[in-house]
C-alpha cells in the first residue's frame, strides 16, 4: 500500500539512524583512546610504599627517641 510521503519519512529515519550509529562509533573510539593512557599499576604502588616504609620507620624512631 502506497502512502504519500512515506519514503521521505523512511529516508529521514535512515539518516537519523546512521547519525546515531556514527555518534556511538565516535564515542566508542573516544573511550578506547582514553583507555590507552598509562596508569600506575597497583604493584608499582605497593613497591613504592614498601620502599618508603623503612624510611618512615626510621623517622619515627628518630623522633620518638628524643
Amino acid at each position: 500500500m502506497y502512502q504519500p510521503g512515506m519514503t521521505t519519512d523512511r529516508q529521514l529515519a535512515q539518516i537519523r539512524y546512521q547519525a546515531a550509529l556514527q555518534e556511538a562509533a565516535d564515542a566508542r573510539a573516544d573511550r578506547q583512546t582514553r583507555k590507552a593512557e598509562p596508569r600506575p599499576s597497583a604493584r608499582k604502588l605497593v613497591l613504592a610504599l614498601a620502599g618508603a616504609a623503612p624510611v618512615a620507620l626510621w623517622m619515627a624512631w628518630v623522633l620518638l627517641a628524643r
